[in-house]
């Protein structure tokens, strides 16, 4: 059995936790693995990740979702990863001691970081709904995908699909939501929690009132424990069922 896994920091190791949620989902099945699960990545990248397996490597058996904020953007910075070998922690050390030393460097990294800024705004004014529905379309493509070639979707939302802590109103995030043209393409026999909002009686991982007291690194890191990442995985296997 093959399965593949998408997702962000959440379906990455970021905490170096003894055992993430896709490894206890493939040791469930005594499948092979492949997890695209990337720190920082988007809904996007999971998507097009899931593509390029099924042209390029094989088909899987099970595919499991962990979907992200909708309003990720990954931009392509070819230099910069070609700068740095994230497998070879020496390497990394050695990059950020060198922009230490070099004032050249060090000053083109602030113009980055300047210039990360000034079009993280420009992102940041695209409409609710326009996010809401573009994913929707992310979401129905893989269904379809997956459909296609009989293999067993499972998707969950793990964060809220906007931040309503930092930007968006939840209201009017729910009501996109739940109001999206495109709404009724989705096949929710393959989506957990749907709506995923809690006011709408969805759920998302972080909605579950014990989240950041059970099942995260802390209550100011919302990334999921070792006990978090085993709860991750007990619901994708259908083992306990989400827990608002």
């Amino acid at each position: 059995m093959k399965i593949v896994t998408l997702g962000c920091s959440f379906t990455d190791n970021y905490n170096g936790v003894n055992k993430i949620w896709p490894n206890i989902v493939a040791e469930h099945f005594n499948a092979n693995l492949v997890n695209y699960g990337k720190s920082g990545s988007s809904n996007r990248f999971a998507y097009i990740s899931l593509i390029n397996h099924i042209l390029y490597n094989d088909i899987p058996d099970k595919v499991y979702w962990l979907l992200t904020e909708f309003d990720r953007v990954d931009i392509l910075d070819n230099k910069f990863l070609t700068s740095i070998d994230y497998e070879n922690n020496n390497k990394f050390v050695q990059y950020m001691e060198n922009m230490t030393i070099d004032s050249n460097a060090l000053n083109n990294m602030k113009a980055k970081i300047k210039n990360e800024s000034k079009i993280s705004k420009v992102f940041s004014k695209t409409p609710v709904q326009f996010l809401i529905d573009q994913n929707y379309i992310y979401i129905y493509h893989v269904q379809e995908i997956c459909k296609s070639y009989n293999i067993e979707l499972k998707i969950m939302q793990g964060v809220m699909p906007l931040n309503c802590y930092l930007q968006y109103d939840k209201y009017k995030v729910t009501e996109a939501i739940i109001a999206s043209k495109y709404a009724n393409l989705l096949d929710l026999s393959s989506i957990i929690g749907f709506p995923w909002m809690e006011i709408a009686g969805g759920f998302r991982l972080t909605s579950n009132k014990n989240w950041f007291t059970d099942y995260a690194i802390s209550k100011s890191d919302p990334h999921p424990s070792q006990k978090g990442h085993k709860y991750i995985a007990d619901i994708f296997l259908g083992s306990i069922p989400p827990i608002p």
